[in-house]
């Protein structure tokens, strides 16, 4: 997991992670619509990612989360 932080080379290190990720075909949680954040400092939830609703029956698997 990253956490983005301001004034710390964070923009450059996520840009690294999602062409890592793209390039190995690895499944990557970004935050919802204008969210920033993934929930962070709470539990995360399925609700809080791009394109997945909360269901409970569901097990979804990420290889990064991002933001």
């Amino acid at each position: 997991m990253f956490l983005k932080t301001h004034k710390t080379a964070s923009s450059t290190i996520l840009n690294i992670l999602y062409r890592f990720s793209e390039s190995h075909n690895l499944s990557t949680a970004l935050p919802e619509g204008s969210r920033v954040h993934l929930g962070y400092p709470w539990f995360f939830v399925t609700r809080y990612v791009e394109g997945l609703k909360q269901d409970a029956h569901l097990q979804h698997h990420f290889n990064i989360m991002c933001n």
